[in-house]
C-alpha cells in the first residue's frame, strides 16, 4: 500500500486484546488514526489498509465480526480526538 498518509495504531480489540481466543473466536479490531486525518484525501487508503488486514487474519481463520467490529466499518476507523 505504501507509506500511510498520516500515523496510525491498528488496534485488537475483544477476545483477541484479552488474550482469550478460542477455536471459534472471531476478529475485533480498529485503527486510531492521526489527528491530521482527513476523510477525503486518507480514508481510501485506510479503508484499504483495513481490508488488507481482516482479509488476511480470515485466511488465518479468524471469522469476520459479525457485528461489524473492525476497521473495514468506518465507525472503527476514526481519528484520535474522536475516540
Amino acid at each position: 500500500l505504501g507509506a500511510p498518509p498520516v500515523p496510525y495504531c491498528l488496534l485488537a480489540l475483544g477476545s483477541m486484546a484479552r488474550r482469550e481466543q478460542s477455536m471459534l473466536s472471531d476478529q475485533d479490531n480498529a485503527l486510531v488514526l492521526d489527528d491530521r486525518f482527513d476523510p477525503q484525501s486518507h480514508d481510501a487508503y485506510f479503508a484499504e489498509l483495513a481490508r488488507f488486514v481482516s482479509d488476511g487474519l480470515a485466511a488465518c481463520g479468524y471469522a469476520y465480526c459479525e457485528g461489524g467490529i473492525m476497521g473495514t466499518n468506518p465507525r472503527w476507523r476514526q481519528p484520535l480526538r474522536v475516540w
